[in-house]
């Protein structure tokens, strides 16, 4: 008797239905949210749309992405939040036109080393997780624009972070980040820098250097007693304790 085969196409096809989706390999969005029986994603989900754009599967219990994930090569956005992920695949770091990618309230103790890589991305958002250090491969996403790390378990930030030169908002208020680096002063197009709850103790000096027309620093809930006179002779530097 002849073994039937089964393609890959006809495998996601059966599992989308489960979901009131629809398969055909022009798809540029798909979206499962709120699905809390979801643990998993079919091995080969990253192999079946060529022209996925739109990654939406957020509010569900995932606990793991497959690797072939790189493989979605036009994915713009990537919204996993609200699941119980422990690691991204390093694989997400191959997506060279990913801009959004939203991860927070997961389980997640790093990110992948080569993060990066993604040159395109614009917003990386990884609040309410357990991510105790950052890479210093950040550094090189030089189109980001909106960095936000709040409530996880980060006790300092690579000096790379200064080289994010279209950085206009930083937010990683309620960690455990005892000295921002020096070279927080080179943030050339920041904004905004929320610092709240955390263990800081002296300003850096180089916060001077700031040269946007604005930029607030809110530093409430640290243990700051003085800030330097080089900063509070700056009229576009506005630090709130």
């Amino acid at each position: 008797m002849a073994k039937t085969f089964v393609s890959r196409e006809e495998l996601i096809s059966d599992w989308l239905e489960k979901y009131g989706i629809k398969y055909n390999e022009n798809i540029d969005k798909v979206k499962i949210v709120n699905k809390k029986n979801l643990t998993e994603l079919p091995l080969y989900i990253g192999d079946c749309f060529p022209k996925m754009k739109q990654f939406i599967f957020y509010q569900n219990s995932l606990i793991s992405i497959p690797e072939s994930i790189g493989n979605l090569y036009l994915l713009e956005d990537f919204f996993v939040y609200m699941n119980s992920l422990t690691v991204l695949p390093e694989s997400i770091c191959n997506l060279q036109y990913l801009r959004q990618l939203w991860a927070f309230s997961n389980e997640l103790v790093e990110i992948p080393d080569s993060i990066g890589n993604i040159s395109s991305l614009t917003l990386l958002n990884l609040n309410r997780n357990k991510i105790t250090c950052l890479p210093d491969s950040i550094g090189n996403l030089s189109n980001l624009t909106d960095l936000s790390i709040k409530s996880n378990k980060l006790r300092s930030l690579p000096s790379s972070i200064g080289e994010l030169s279209s950085l206009k908002s930083l937010s990683i208020s309620h960690n455990q980040i005892e000295l921002l680096p020096d070279t927080t002063g080179n943030l050339v197009s920041i904004q905004r820098i929320m610092c709240d709850h955390n263990l800081i103790k002296v300003i850096p000096e180089t916060l001077s250097n700031l040269s946007s027309i604005s930029v607030n620093i809110d530093l409430t809930f640290n243990e700051i007693s003085i800030i330097p006179e080089s900063i509070i002779n700056k009229d576009n530097i506005k630090i709130t304790l």
